[in-house]
């Protein structure tokens, strides 16, 4: 069988705006992009959530975990799912995933880029979600 040999066929250049924004961004006020759907996987992993009739509420193990790192509401809210267009997974969303993501810009953990909805993770927020047991390829 002969084969028919193709010229090496030009990249596609990576756009660094896009590669961000699927990385890390928001998501209306919530986490989303590669960051988003690993942190919402971290939080289900350790049990710091609770899934109930498509309500996802932080479990009393969650609410001690994010008190510790100074988030104390009056009321805790409850949150959802949320389909991420770039990866295809959910991501934490509703008024929880709001009140976090909040929470972790506050933290220093991640910083707003100057334009548009991505995201950055910072130094302080590679050791933070490390200790939630997010990989390093992500956070590096």
């Amino acid at each position: 069988m002969a084969s028919i040999m193709h010229p090496a066929l030009p990249r596609p250049s990576v756009d660094p705006a896009r590669l961000a924004l699927s990385r890390a961004r928001t998501c209306y006020r919530h986490l989303a992009g590669q960051l988003g759907v690993a942190w919402l996987g971290s939080l289900e992993s350790l049990r710091l959530l609770w899934l109930r009739e498509g309500v996802l509420s932080l479990a009393p193990r969650g609410i001690a975990r994010f008190e510790e790192l100074g988030l104390s509401p009056a009321r805790w809210p409850t949150g959802k799912p949320c389909l991420d267009w770039t990866e295809r997974r959910n991501h934490l969303g509703g008024p929880l995933g709001a009140a976090l993501t909040e929470h972790l810009l506050a933290l220093g953990w991640l910083a707003r880029r100057t334009e548009g909805r991505s995201l950055r993770i910072t130094a302080k927020g590679r050791a933070g979600f490390a200790s939630f047991g997010l990989p390093a390829a992500l956070l590096g």
